[in-house]
This record gives C-alpha cells, structure tokens and sequence, in this order.
C-alpha cells in the first residue's frame, strides 16, 4: 500500500505536480489518500495559501481510483472566512470515498441540524460511507445499508488525544480489508 500524507505544501506540490516537479504521480488501485487529523487536517487545507491545490490532490485521487478518506477535524478559529471554508468542506467531501466528521465539526458545519438529516445529505453529495462520532455516545454511519446508530463502549477517559485517529485508522483498515464494505446492505 502507498500512503500519501499530505504533510505539507511542498510535498502536496509534488504530488499534484507543479512546473518544476513535472507530471503528478500515477495513482492505481492501492494508493490511500488521507486528509485529517494526521496532517494535514481539513481546517489547514480550507486555509490560504495552499488550500486549492490540497484540494486539488484530493480530487486527482479520487479521479484515479484511489480511496479518499476526509477527516475535516474543523478548527474554527483558524479556518477564516466561513462561506470559504464551507465551499472547500464541500470540495473535499464530493472526493472522499469515506468521510468521518466529529458532532463538534458538524455543529459548526451545519448548525442546528441533527445527523439523521446530515449524514444522508453528505452521502448524496459525494461519500460512499459518512460517520459521525459523538463521543461518549458513540457514532453513526451512513452507507449502502442506509443510517447505522453504534453504541460506544463503556471505558474510563483519561485522555482523548488521538481518539479521532484511532477510530479514523480503524475506518480505513476497515475499507482497505473489505472493499465490498462500499456495497453491502449492512456497511
């Protein structure tokens, strides 16, 4: 499996390909491209300068055949001017075959609505499979089989850093065991 982070512009240049690189990669059926909390999260890339050509490689990705997972992990202090940002959520989420957002990020995404009325309309727009994790509550998804409500798992929290990456590596480890979990009834 090639993994492709976009860590930064300069290698995100290099990816989609710019005057002095030459020609962007190849992508082919085993490439994974990764927007999210890993780096750079989506609130970079709904950021100037650089914000476009993020976007870019994601959806050169997902033209190519690769598997386009989005994690917008939305900082809202950082994110600018709100009608941008929102336009480029929209660009990233039409690319992405899986997308995970936090109940955190579709408050402020959509303000006022309830996931049941979310996740369907982010489906429609573009992601094969969209889940919400609601932290102590736990998640919900909507793919193939329609809305899926999951229970979280009764633990003590000391900490939550990297809980959105553990659950996002789990998604796409998931995705990548089972390609066919994009079609079944029960995804």
């Amino acid at each position: 499996l090639e993994e492709v982070h976009l860590h930064r512009q300069v290698e995100l240049a290099h990816q989609v390909g710019d005057e002095d690189e030459g020609p962007a990669q190849e992508a082919d059926h085993h490439q994974l491209v990764r927007a999210g909390e890993e780096g750079p999260d989506l609130a970079r890339q709904l950021l100037d300068p650089g914000g476009d050509v993020a976007l870019t490689a994601l959806e050169q990705a997902a033209h190519e055949g690769g598997l386009v997972t989005v994690d917008p992990n939305i900082r809202p202090a950082l994110v600018g001017d709100r009608e941008v940002a929102l336009r480029r959520f929209w660009r990233a989420a039409a690319a992405a075959d899986l997308l995970k957002l936090s109940d955190e990020d579709a408050a402020w995404l959509f303000p006022g609505r309830i996931p049941e009325e979310v996740l369907p309309d982010l489906a429609g727009r573009g992601p094969r499979i969209v889940v919400m994790t609601q932290g102590g509550e736990g998640a919900m998804a909507y793919g193939p089989g329609g809305l899926v409500d999951v229970p979280a798992w009764p633990v003590h929290v000391t900490d939550t850093i990297g809980a959105g990456d553990a659950y996002m590596a789990s998604l796409i480890a998931s995705a990548l065991d089972d390609a066919e979990l994009f079609e079944q009834e029960a995804a």
